[in-house]
């Protein structure tokens, strides 16, 4: 008798939380014990801490290019092999993140496609890469050997830091979005490993560790790619939506989270595949912003830097630019084209603001699923870079902005949870006298 009262209670108090959105039951009390610590405002069902950990790796392999002189030797060897971030009985590696995608499996998702259409290669990001390492020219990335520009540390090194962070983790925290979808659409697997905390909601939790990293607070103290939409939402006005975690201010970055906060839960029961699918379509939009303002803040940069600062400014445009460029690609190509002649370090010219600008119309936003707001207005006067009006539809076949489900905000969702639990409150006395009666 004791043992039915206290399952009854547990169940309704699970009851209870769940109505009010106060945490996830399973019907093991301890089941996701385990879960890791808070990332950046968002507390992971699963544990992920060792995802988390790829950060460190980057900031080290940072630590050694900023050796004098660098060393690109222990980076590479970080890069390759790993150091900080375990993956079952061996090292998780940056240079797998981007080599996976040679793999079949990997070659539906579609950022790997629009990026594939864009580079010619599957495994772009560590072609690319390893050129950079090795002080290499290759053909469609950069003459890092014997270019003028590109062959400088300021550019190597510049590459190194933003293509590992704003291309290989970007895309990469990306397929585990990917994944969390196809896990939870899969009808041929059990609910537990749909629904349970090794199945769709897992991958989920994979997503935003990438994204984040371990060291982020929020306020940009990371080095994942979560900083790419803090930082550049600062110059283009788009950092106007605080208190959604400690310190971040991108209106980017806060919808990344409710989007991923709610499919936390969504992810953890049947039923929800169109309201999943609405926020992963949003949560693809939304990551084009920051590439996408990368590349017209550099490219501006770039155009006016004095002969000293070239190379690395060329180098950032080059990186943030060959972030953006496949959403680009997949709408405009001729207009993706005319930048990368501008500002790849193939070539060591300084590139042409107003063909970088004008690559990006308000046409071409809309059509990769952006509004002009979500972009803004570049803040330096000079580059004449304002805020563009909406002149098509917003729709993109990957996702776009107007696919983000409407969240209820903090004082309208309190009063919901209010109110939920007020009914359930009734529920629980009503179940507990009933306990009693048994």
């Amino acid at each position: 008798r004791i043992g039915r009262m206290a399952r009854l209670l547990t169940l309704v108090v699970c009851g209870l939380l769940v109505s009010a959105r106060f945490v996830h039951c399973e019907e093991d009390a301890g089941a996701n014990a385990g879960a890791s610590g808070p990332l950046a405002g968002f507390q992971p069902a699963s544990d992920v801490e060792e995802h988390s950990k790829i950060d460190l790796d980057i900031k080290d392999i940072e630590a050694a290019n900023n050796e004098d002189p660098p060393d690109y030797t222990a980076s590479k060897n970080i890069y390759e092999n790993g150091r900080n971030s375990a993956s079952g009985d061996a090292l998780r590696a940056l240079k797998s993140f981007s080599t996976k995608y040679t793999s079949a499996s990997y070659q539906t998702e579609p950022f790997a496609i629009a990026a594939n259409n864009f580079w010619g290669d599957w495994d772009y990001a560590d072609k690319h890469l390893v050129a950079a390492f090795d002080g290499a020219d290759l053909q469609g990335y950069g003459q890092y050997g014997t270019g003028t520009l590109g062959s400088t540390d300021n550019a190597r090194k510049q590459i190194i830091k933003k293509v590992i962070k704003f291309q290989l983790v970007f895309q990469y925290a990306v397929h585990e979005l990917e994944s969390a979808l196809k896990k939870y659409n899969d009808a041929s697997a059990t609910d537990v490993d749909r629904y349970g905390l090794g199945g769709s909601v897992h991958a989920l939790d994979e997503w935003w560790a990438f994204h984040v990293g371990s060291l982020e607070n929020g306020a940009t103290s990371g080095y994942g790619p979560y900083i790419l939409y803090e930082k550049r939402s600062k110059k283009f006005g788009t950092n106007t939506c605080t208190g959604f975690n400690t310190g971040g201010e991108s209106c980017a970055n806060k919808q990344l989270l409710e989007s991923t906060n709610e499919l936390k839960e969504l992810t953890q029961s049947a039923g929800n595949a169109a309201t999943v699918e609405a926020h992963a379509k949003c949560i693809r939009a939304t990551l084009k912003i920051g590439p996408v303002q990368g590349c017209l803040e550099y490219g501006y940069k770039a155009s006016v830097a004095s002969a000293e600062d070239l190379p690395a400014w060329k180098a950032e445009a080059w990186a943030f630019c060959g972030a953006a460029l496949p959403f680009l690609h997949a709408v405009d190509a001729a207009a993706a084209e005319r930048v990368r002649a501008e500002v790849t370090l193939d070539s060591d010219k300084a590139p042409k603001w107003a063909v970088v600008k004008a690559a990006f119309t308000a046409d071409n936003i809309n059509k990769m699923g952006m509004r002009c707001a979500d972009i803004g207005a570049y803040e330096t006067a000079e580059a004449q870079h304002s805020v563009c009006t909406d002149t098509a539809t917003i729709a993109n076949t990957d996702g776009s902005v107007i696919d983000c489900p409407v969240i209820q905000d903090s004082d309208s969702e309190s009063a919901a949870n209010l109110r939920s639990a007020g009914v359930m409150a009734a529920v629980l006395s009503a179940a507990v006298a009933a306990t009693f009666a048994i």
